[in-house]
Formats: structure tokens, sequence, C-alpha cells
């Protein structure tokens, strides 16, 4: 019974604590630790995975959200290549549970490595993490947490993999940001109330690219700014907005034909290639 509240209290938090690292006011600042004393994420190692997604969407090679073994949104090279990737469409609820645990422990990781090479805020870090931990084993059996984290992850990254992983890849670096944010972004449109909280904002995903310090409150005044924007200017595709379950839909087709496609070759894009300008 406990592992909903407590999944769906995971999936809150970790949306605000998304907030709280984009903020630049001073309430943000000072929310710094929320993420590892609620989640168990450290802020650190995670802002810098996650500014390089803002910065190079969906850049094959660059964007850290794309980098995702086995699982694979391009045929990949053959050096970069599993056997698990041709059955990754039935697989992929299985891949996206995973996805807390695994920050988590990259967390724990990260810190390690700072405290042991005198990283500043590394101490203070490890600190948050121990009380988070602390509190947890103290209050919820085992078997309770790591199955409200697996469903946390699985509710989150479905949300966010929906959002990017059906739309334009680039093979380099985009040097008109904005269109290349209108191209590999796509909204949703919920269907109930508890969707539109379950979301957490990232139904207003191109909102909170182009705008990623803006409160999510105004998320919905600025969809239409941006719609008439996309329109006026001629944006291929539009401003990009679909139903939830449709979104889900085209993400699973995206991984299903991606399964059933040859490997990419010696020339496709490797999955880390680093960020190569031209």
């Amino acid at each position: 019974l406990a592992v909903p509240p407590l999944a769906l209290a995971t999936v809150s938090a970790a949306w605000l604590g998304h907030d709280y690292a984009h903020g630049v006011d001073d309430f943000s600042r000072g929310m710094g630790l929320f993420a590892p004393l609620a989640i168990g994420i450290s802020p650190s190692w995670w802002c810098d995975k996650h500014y390089k997604h803002h910065a190079l969407t969906n850049q094959m090679g660059a964007d850290p959200d794309l980098a995702m073994p086995p699982l694979f949104v391009w045929p990949p090279h053959p050096e970069d290549d599993s056997p698990f990737r041709a059955s990754q469409h039935r697989w992929f609820p299985l891949g996206c549970a995973t996805v807390f645990l695994a920050w988590r422990l990259r967390s724990l990781l990260h810190v390690a490595a700072g405290l042991r090479d005198d990283r500043r805020g590394a101490a203070v870090e490890a600190a948050a993490l121990a009380a988070h931990w602390m509190v947890l084993l103290a209050n919820v059996p085992l078997a309770a947490i790591v199955a409200s984290i697996a469903l946390a992850g699985l509710l989150c990254a479905t949300i966010l993999t929906t959002s990017h992983l059906g739309e334009e890849l680039y093979g380099e670096f985009q040097r008109d940001w904005v269109l290349a944010q209108f191209c590999s972004t796509r909204g949703a449109v919920t269907r109930s109330a508890f969707t539109e909280w379950l979301w957490g904002g990232m139904q207003y995903h191109l909102e909170h690219h182009l705008f990623p310090s803006m409160p999510r409150s105004r998320y919905p005044r600025l969809r239409v700014v941006l719609q008439e924007f996309a329109a006026d200017i001629g944006v291929p595709g539009g401003y990009r907005a679909d139903d939830e379950v449709a979104m889900l839909a085209r993400t699973w087709e995206r991984l299903r034909a991606v399964a059933r496609t040859p490997g990419g070759g010696p020339s496709a894009p490797r999955l880390r290639d680093g960020v190569r300008p031209t």
C-alpha cells in the first residue's frame, strides 16, 4: 500500500527538484539540496547531464539523454549495438523503471568520486544523500523503497522520453538553436487533471526548453505565443503537441522501427561522440 503514494511523492519531488535546478532566484538557489534530500539524486551530477541535454537536444553522440544502451533511437554503430535492440520496444517499460534506481546509484558514485578528489560541495551533497537514505531506510521497508523508486522511474522516464524520442535527430551541431528545439520537442495534451499534475510541467516541454527558468505556471499562456510564432515564421511541422496517449504510441513505434532495422554500419553516429560543431 505504501508503494503508490511513495512513488507519486517521488515523481512530484523530482519535478520540483528539476524546477529548483533551473531557477535563477534566491529561493531556488536556497533549495539546491532539495533533490538529494527528497529523492537521493546528486544535483551536481544531474545538472551536468541535464544542461547538456538542453544545449544539444537530440544531437546524436552529444545529447546524453539519447545515449541509453541497450535502448537505441537510431540504427547504431556496430561497436555500440546490442542483441537486446531487437526486442527494445517490448522491454522499454522495464528500462524506464530502472532509471531512478540507476540515477541514485550514479549519484552515490559521483559524490564518492567528489570526496576522493576533494571537489567543492561534495561533502555537503554527501551529507544530504546520507540523510535521505538514513530517514528512508529507518521508516520504509527495503522492498517498498525499491518498488516505489521503480514505479516513479517508470512514470517520469516515460513522460520524458515521449517528448523527444519520436522527433528529429541531428547528426551535427545545430546553429539555429531555437528551430532545433521546435523540431526536436513535442508537448502533450493531457486527458485529466491527474495527468496534468503528473506531467509536472513537462507537457509544456518546448516552453521549458526555450525558457527553462520560467515558472511552470506561466507555460499555458506561453504555449499560445509559441503556436503563433511557429505559424508566423513557418516552422516545419509547426508547434508540435499531441494527445498524451498518442505520444506514447509514437515513441513505441520509433523504438519498434529501430528494433527491426539493420545496424547503421561503421558510418552510423556513435552514442558518445562529444560536441562537434561545424
